[in-house]
């Protein structure tokens, strides 16, 4: 084989080797950077989680409290309808002002 020959086999096989190194370095390093990019992605995701928590379990407690609010509203309500119903209207009001003023004017 020719002087020539020999050397561009091997500087085809030398640069068969290098190709191959520099696939298997970028592989390691894209392999590298995806299991960075997922650890900080999982610890992104567990501190939103973790304010979202907090977030539902305030909207909670006041969702609780509105209730109760609402709960001892209807007894108020209530109770003001229980009174209203042993009032007088204003028409009756009237019908019995209208009794006394001619009951008064009898008694004079």
């Amino acid at each position: 084989m020719s002087e020539n020959k020999k050397t561009k086999k091997l500087l085809k096989e030398f640069s068969k080797e290098i190709r191959e190194g520099i696939k298997s370095d970028t592989q390691k390093k894209i392999e590298k950077s995806k299991s960075e990019l997922q650890t900080e992605l999982k610890r992104h995701i567990d501190v939103v989680s973790e304010g979202l928590e907090d977030k539902i379990s305030t909207v909670a407690e006041m969702v609780a409290q509105n209730s109760e609010n609402i709960e001892i509203m209807k007894e108020n309500i209530e109770i003001i309808k229980q009174g209203l119903k042993t009032k007088v209207d204003y028409d009756e009001f009237a019908t019995l002002e209208n009794r006394v003023s001619r009951l008064e004017k009898k008694i004079k």
